[in-house]
């Protein structure tokens, strides 16, 4: 005998449960679902109900928040400025967002833009066109203007 789909034998002999067949069935009248009650009628879920005590749900601490108000930075540190300026060669003076878009230093140049301070001491005569410096960077800056 060959094996095929047609002689595989059904290993569910169990039969379907038949509601509502009259009191001599078992399961008729009520169906098996007790007397009266939410869960006697249809269409009734309680997944989250947990008999009149607050559900973990509503108990569990809430998580996570995103302000309207918040805006994306890109921060970029100096000493990658300085390694890419090296690299490219650049022989301009002025390194604007456009420039560091180029150099895949920032994703999009129209989002604020950042520059925050190195480890290095940054020795090249450059300008940079940015929204904002880190203090350490300000200081530096005041300090170069004072001497």
């Amino acid at each position: 005998m060959s094996l095929g789909l047609q002689n595989i034998k059904s290993l569910n002999n169990k039969k379907k449960k038949r509601l509502g067949r009259g009191i001599g069935s078992g399961t008729g009248k009520t169906c098996a679902r007790g007397v009266k009650g939410q869960k006697s009628r249809s269409g009734v879920s309680i997944k989250g109900f947990e008999g009149g005590q607050t559900a973990i749900c509503q108990r569990m601490p809430k998580v996570g928040f995103s302000s309207r108000k918040s805006k994306n930075y890109e921060v970029i540190n100096l000493d990658l400025i300085k390694a890419t300026i090296d690299k490219h060669k650049v022989k301009d003076v002025i390194i604007t967002k456009k420039l560091l878009s180029d150099f895949g230093l920032i994703k999009n140049e129209n989002e604020i833009v950042k520059i925050i301070a190195g480890r290095s001491k940054f020795d090249l005569k450059v300008k940079i066109e940015a929204d904002l410096f880190s203090s350490t960077i300000e200081n530096l800056i005041s300090k170069e203007a004072k001497a």
